[in-house]
């Protein structure tokens, strides 16, 4: 467990991303350093490094649009209380969850 961890009440952020089962990225954050909102906001940044533009144009528009496309779609899971899971992307993705240090 890293330090953002371990000073933030045992309580952090902990960011991975993959494309299928090869992890292309891992951070942890305090869980004060960010909200819910600001996760998913952060997440969808880190998804549109890997769409083209027209890709970005489409997840950006309106749900009811014919062109709309849910690339940059949060899906938020709150089965347990206070441990969730925040999932951005199809392929590659990536995934926030609230982690509890040792």
């Amino acid at each position: 467990m890293s330090k953002a961890c371990i000073n933030s009440e045992k309580r952090c952020w902990k960011i991975e991303g993959y494309n299928g089962s090869q992890q292309l990225f891992m951070k942890e954050l305090p869980l004060n350093s960010l909200s819910e909102g600001q996760m998913v906001s952060l997440l969808q940044r880190l998804v549109s490094k890997h769409l083209n533009e027209d890709e970005i144009v489409a997840a950006s528009l309106r749900r009811n649009s014919k062109k709309y496309a849910p690339h940059l779609e949060p899906l938020i899971d709150r089965r347990a209380k206070g441990r969730y899971t925040i999932t951005v992307g199809q392929n590659p993705y990536y995934v926030a969850r609230v982690s509890q240090s040792d």
